[in-house]
């Protein structure tokens, strides 16, 4: 009776260790998609930049419409032996122009298995951290100059249009989001599994107007101007806007 019940003890034994090596759990995801970093790459942005100043003489209020594409055309090893891939920037004021290039201007793009990042203009900001987690938090400039900045995600995998076309699995990495009375910061890049980044906003807006003798030329006066939308009371600041148009390999 022993050895019957010793051999149906090992005989289950068995089969729940089989059973353990044949099951596969599938891969974590990461979200490493969401930019990736194939050489051959490129995108095309249609920009809109306002700058609103109403501290000049005479008030400035320009508005500018053009296109800028950034390229992947190469690899190498860094110093740390990471791969880095060169991005290449162009811009014209039409499409029926031909590219300029970005003065001598070459940015650099590298991801590890912990983070990416994105060296603009001699600094290099951390663009992601992974993985991809909606209660993460990280410091964007912890490898420039800069004053800490708090970045951190939106909601991932959800639909977003960008205003030229839809997308269906994106996140937003929010860069920063201060707001008072008196100024309005809000800086976002928004990305999509398996193509990049879609859309990417930066309000740079250090004065709003707060009263009627800091904009002469408004049609009336409120009672109360905090109860004007920020944006259409801009003292002094800037809007730029990138939305993706078209992408693809060259």
């Amino acid at each position: 009776m022993k050895l019957k019940h010793l051999f149906i003890i090992l005989s289950f034994s068995i089969l729940v260790a089989t059973g353990c090596e044949n099951k596969i759990l599938p891969p974590a995801d990461s979200g490493y998609n969401f930019i990736p970093i194939d050489t051959g790459r490129y995108y095309i942005y249609q920009v809109d930049s306002i700058r609103i100043n109403l501290t000049a003489n005479p008030y400035q209020f320009d508005t500018v419409h053009y296109e800028m594409k950034e390229f992947y055309p190469y690899t190498f090893l860094n110093a740390s032996n990471d791969t880095v891939i060169c991005c290449t920037r162009y811009y014209r004021n039409a499409d029926s122009l031909p590219w300029t290039p970005v003065g001598s201007n070459v940015w650099w793009i590298n991801r590890t298995t912990t983070r990416f990042e994105k060296t603009e203009e001699n600094l290099t900001y951390v663009k992601m951290t992974y993985p991809i987690d909606v209660n993460t938090h990280w410091n964007g400039n912890a490898y420039n100059i800069l004053p800490a900045q708090d970045y951190y995600y939106g909601q991932t995998d959800i639909p977003f249009n960008n205003g030229l076309q839809n997308f269906d699995s994106t996140v937003t990495v929010v860069q920063r989001a201060d707001t008072s009375m008196i100024d309005y910061y809000f800086f976002t890049e928004t990305y999509q599994r398996n193509v990049g980044m879609v859309h990417k906003t930066k309000y740079y807006i250090p004065q709003l107007v707060t009263s009627t003798n800091q904009w002469m030329g408004w049609p009336y006066a409120p009672l109360d101007w905090y109860q004007v939308p920020k944006l259409k009371r801009i003292r002094n600041g800037s809007v730029v806007i990138y939305k993706l148009s078209e992408y693809g390999f060259e």
